[in-house]
């Protein structure tokens, strides 16, 4: 009988987990609306924003949501390329 394995697949992402949100924000402004939508709502408080933001990190965000940190990655990720592709075009 054939074994089931299970394959990891681990990818190196573009975005860097421990930065905090703030230059996450300062370099994908619509990182913002999605992680307002998945729940961190305390970002939505333009005052909490700026004391949160500054001292939470990408990783301890999707903790505290709990999401998967990779999902999480790949979805700003995507953002990020289409902010690129959008700025190239024009």
């Amino acid at each position: 009988m054939n074994s089931l394995k299970t394959q990891f697949v681990f990818r190196a992402h573009a975005l860097d987990p421990d930065q905090r949100l703030a230059e996450l924000f300062a370099r994908v402004p619509e990182a913002l609306p999605l992680m307002i939508r998945l729940g961190f709502t305390p970002l939505a408080n333009a005052n909490l924003r700026e004391t949160v933001a500054s001292r939470v990190s990408v990783r301890e965000a999707a903790e505290t949501l709990p999401i998967n940190l990779d999902r999480l990655l790949v979805d700003l990720e995507r953002i990020d390329q289409s902010n690129r592709s959008g700025a190239a075009a024009r």
